[in-house]
Order: structure tokens, then C-alpha cells, then sequence
């Protein structure tokens, strides 16, 4: 595909190139390139032609976009095994490690998820580490540790672990939704608590998109306009208890196409300082 073009027809050049006439006449061809992505990356050949000589150059442009790293969650449970989890996203090019420390001494049992492709062209992935139960001492500092080509020192996130007592028979289902989002038809995710010993729990939901997240404000339904804003993009939260130790929450919301294809919806229960989290992607919208 050709970008620019200068001769003694004029200047010609593609949107984002910017090119000087002026020091191409002294001798320099270069061009800029605005808002730069990851399509733009490979090789650009460059062809001078200033009868009857001509000249050919090739500029390989490598793009890299540095990893944006956190620690979800930093509560465990005493007396049982637990997994903790580092997700680095935003990153480009693919390869990239993961490393985690217990009080600086690397933990060799940890595991990388394969990296998955966002929208724009960059990367996310996980992270893990499973721990043994740990019933003696606790005060140990975890650390995530990444290395990627772009960064000139690794990235590092520290964490020093909340310990919670095990909740006997608390689980949060997975997020219950239609088999198929339908553009324009509306839909509600459903996702509950069972077990949870005290008193109510705190409930978010966010959608995460080119793995960054955004908490969803709590819009309740109910009251003059609301079909107008569920066709206008907003999401409506709903939580409700059922018997003693159940709690529900619902999402409600209408999905379109080129708003939420590749987002994925996450509700979040915390529960005696434990926090757990589900996730529904949003992969194929009809």
C-alpha cells in the first residue's frame, strides 16, 4: 500500500503521514506517522527516483506497547490451598514472562494462561501460583514480577496478603445468561451468593474491554425513561436477598454490537473481606 507520493505532479500522502517538501529538497524523504498502532508495524520501503538515478531503502518499524500489570485479589483463606492471580494486558508483542516471589525467592511452580488478543491488536494474559495451606507463619510478601521487550526493567507489583478464615459453604455461581446476545433485544445476567455469613454482601459488576475495567455505576431500575436508557447503552443493577443466606444479583442491559462485541461483563461478590469474581464474555452478538 503506498502512503506517500511527491513529484513533480505534487504531494500526495495517506491520513496520519505527515512529510516536509522543503527538506525534501535538500535530501531528506522522512516521514512521520501520528497516533501509531499495531497494524502499522513491518517494513516500509522507500523509493527515490532523481533521473537517471534511483535509490531504494527498507525501515523495518517495530511497535511495542508495555504491559499494564495488577493483583485482582490479595485475600486468601488459612488452612487451604490457594491460586493467586497477576494479569499484565495491554502489552505487544506476544512474548512475555511472569514471574512470582515469595519474600524474594522465585516460586517455580507458577503458570502462564495462553495470551489472548484484544481488539486494538495487543495482548493479555494470567498469571498463577498456587499456594500450599499455610497455617504458620503469614506475614510473607508476595511479588508479581514481568518482563517484557518493552520495558527497560521489569514491572513488579507487590502484595502483602489479607488471611481470611475459610467460609464454610459459601460459593457464587457462575453468571447465568441467554445462550445469545441478540443486537437491539434486551438481556439480564443473574449471578448468586449462598452461604455468606454476615450480613449483606457488597456486589459490583464491570466490563472489561482491551483488558482495561470499568466498574459499572449503580443505576437502579424503575422510573420514567428507563426503556429510553437501556436503548441508550445503560445497564441496570439489581440485588436481592432469597432466604437467609442467598443473595442475587441481576445485570440488565441491551446489547449492541458495536458497543459490547469483545467486552467482557464481571460481577463481583465480596463476602467476609473474600472476594470473588465471575465473568460472562460477550464474544459473539447476532
Amino acid at each position: 500500500m503506498e502512503i506517500l507520493r511527491y513529484d513533480n505532479k505534487g504531494l500526495s500522502l495517506s491520513p496520519r503521514v505527515a512529510f516536509s517538501k522543503e527538506a525534501a529538497n535538500n535530501g531528506d524523504v522522512s516521514v512521520s506517522l501520528a497516533n501509531v498502532s499495531i497494524s502499522d508495524g513491518g517494513i516500509y520501503r522507500c523509493l527515490v527516483i532523481y533521473s537517471p538515478e534511483k535509490m531504494e531503502k527498507e525501515v523495518l518499524l517495530e511497535i511495542f506497547a508495555p504491559p499494564v500489570i495488577r493483583i485482582p485479589n490479595k485475600v486468601i483463606q488459612k488452612n487451604k490451598e490457594n491460586t493467586l492471580t497477576c494479569t499484565a494486558s495491554g502489552f505487544y508483542p506476544v512474548d512475555i514472562r511472569i514471574i512470582w516471589f515469595r519474600d524474594n525467592e522465585e516460586l517455580t511452580n507458577s503458570e502462564l494462561d495462553k495470551p489472548e488478543r484484544n481488539p486494538d491488536g495487543t495482548y493479555r494474559v494470567r498469571g498463577t501460583v498456587t499456594l500450599p495451606p499455610m497455617d504458620g507463619q503469614l506475614d510473607h510478601n508476595f511479588s508479581c514480577r514481568v518482563q517484557h521487550l518493552s520495558l527497560q526493567q521489569p514491572l513488579q507489583e507487590d502484595a502483602q496478603l489479607e488471611y481470611k478464615a475459610l467460609l464454610q459453604g459459601y460459593t457464587v455461581s457462575e453468571i447465568n445468561g441467554p445462550e445469545k446476545l441478540l443486537d437491539g433485544e434486551e438481556a439480564t445476567l443473574y449471578c448468586t451468593a449462598t452461604n455468606c455469613p454476615q450480613g449483606n454482601p457488597q456486589v459490583t459488576w464491570s466490563e472489561e474491554r482491551a483488558g482495561k475495567q470499568r466498574e459499572i455505576p449503580q443505576c437502579h431500575p424503575g422510573g420514567p425513561g428507563e426503556a429510553e436508557r437501556l436503548l441508550g447503552g445503560s445497564y441496570f443493577i439489581t440485588c436481592r436477598k432469597e432466604g437467609l443466606q442467598t443473595h442475587c444479583s441481576s445485570l440488565r442491559f441491551v446489547p449492541r454490537v458495536g458497543q459490547h462485541r469483545d467486552v467482557t461483563l464481571i460481577c463481583r461478590f465480596v463476602c467476609a473481606g473474600a472476594t470473588t469474581e465471575r465473568r460472562f464474555p460477550c464474544a459473539t452478538i447476532y
